[in-house]
């Protein structure tokens, strides 16, 4: 599914129960072994194994992990033999820029700038109110954390906040002091943190919950309402 988890069912039909956490799932030949992959919460994807039993589906035992490598790790396949794995790692990268436009917004002022390098995922970036920070999202050091451009001159700055959970879209108060981040857990649950512009204070908002978005919650115009979404019952709902 979307948020990396796998079902089983029979062949012949019937309602699908969830097995376990992860993609990429392939069976052993034998019928006695399924491999898959998983995120590591440090960074990197973990390929697993766990018994199973083929005529069940029951998982036998915990799953042992058979492999810990950097990068995004997807297709698993196994020989007829069970003896040998082959899979794809995934390489890419997101870098931040900015484009200088003219008054009326309609064209570009001059040539686009390099904010952020490397073979990196920074994304959700958001603009502070007085326009010289942009805070974003980076897995440059593994987990992904909450970095903040400082403009004229350009700096990176690492906000490091207690644990190691995940930080996803932040988004500024409009005092320009504080930011609202989402973090999540590696059972996906996710949270909401306050986090100081300069990183001398975080604390948690609310507690993890099934949420039911990863982008940044928007701030009312007074700074005293977010709303949020989350999962109540079998459906999304909103919330300040």
């Amino acid at each position: 599914t979307w948020n990396r988890q796998i079902f089983i069912f029979r062949a012949g039909g019937g309602s699908p129960r969830k097995l376990l956490n992860g993609v990429s799932h392939v069976w052993d030949p034998s019928g006695k072994r399924l491999y898959y992959c998983t995120r590591d919460p440090l960074g990197g994807t973990r390929v697993q194994w766990v018994e199973i039993n083929e005529s069940t589906g029951e998982l036998r035992g915990k799953p042992q992990t058979l492999s810990l490598m950097t990068g995004i790790l997807v297709d698993l396949a196994i020989s007829r033999d069970g003896r040998q794995l082959a899979l794809s790692e995934r390489e890419g990268s997101m870098n931040l820029t900015r484009l200088p436009l003219t008054a009326d917004g309609g064209s570009p002022a001059g040539p686009e700038e390099v904010l952020s390098r490397g073979q990196v995922f920074d994304r959700t970036p958001a603009v502070s109110p007085d326009g010289r920070s942009i805070a974003y999202t980076s897995n440059r050091l593994g987990v992904g954390e909450l970095w903040i451009v400082r403009l004229d001159p350009t700096r990176l700055e690492r906000l490091q906040l207690p644990g190691r959970l995940g930080v996803i879209g932040p988004n500024w108060f409009p005092d320009g002091r504080r930011l609202v981040v989402v973090r999540s857990s590696p059972d996906l649950k996710q949270s909401l943190w306050i986090v100081a512009a300069d990183g001398s204070q975080a604390e948690e908002l609310l507690s993890p919950q099934s949420m039911a978005a990863n982008e940044a919650y928007p701030i009312s115009p007074d700074g005293n309402h977010i709303v949020y979404a989350a999962t109540a019952g079998q459906h999304s709902q909103l919330f300040s």
